[in-house]
């Protein structure tokens, strides 16, 4: 075992907490999250000679799948479009695998995560009704300034881009499923 193991693992264990919130930042910062995560990972394992993460039948699936998505836009009509939507694909299943790792090696990993997520989506819900009833969100920003084709829609930190709600449902099961264990 090397001396940096524990170090790497906080590391991770860090940018997954603050996930939630670099969502809501931007996708620069999510999309590096993940990237960071996932290379971690694999420099853990491959330092520690791990392997049994690679061995779960869904992750060999998961291998495959992104296999035949290459495939797949090498024979497109445009192949070098269809790969720059398909070729980095695996990128997620080398971030699933960092999440999986960290929550085996990280003991308080999920009770911190669950604070992390209940104060970014608490922050989030808030700006988003302070919005609703000042007609200004907590950066300053007015609703009709924010969204002039779309009058009244709510964005809160998201600005211009009227995801609200869209980050609200696809975080709330995440949300759910840590405050359930």
């Amino acid at each position: 075992m090397f001396k940096s193991k524990e170090f790497l693992i906080n590391i991770n264990s860090y940018i997954i907490y603050l996930l939630p919130l670099s969502l809501v930042i931007g996708p620069l910062f999510s999309d590096l999250s993940v990237i960071v995560i996932g290379i971690i990972f694999l420099f853990i394992s491959i330092k520690e000679k791990d392997w049994k993460y690679y061995k779960s039948p869904v992750v060999n699936i998961f291998w495959i799948w992104c296999a035949y998505l290459i495939l797949i836009s090498l024979f497109s009509e445009k192949p070098l479009l269809s790969l720059e939507s398909s070729l980095f694909h695996w990128r997620f299943g080398f971030f699933a695998l960092g999440v999986w790792y960290v929550i085996d090696n990280n003991p308080n990993f999920i009770k911190i995560f669950t604070i992390f997520i209940t104060s970014t989506l608490f922050l989030v819900l808030f700006d988003g009704f302070f919005q609703y009833f000042t007609g200004y969100n907590l950066l300053g920003y007015s609703m009709q300034d924010l969204n002039t084709k779309h009058i009244g829609r709510i964005s809160g930190f998201f600005g211009e881009e009227l995801i609200l709600g869209s980050y609200l449902s696809r975080m709330m099961p995440i949300f759910l499923a840590f405050i359930s264990l």
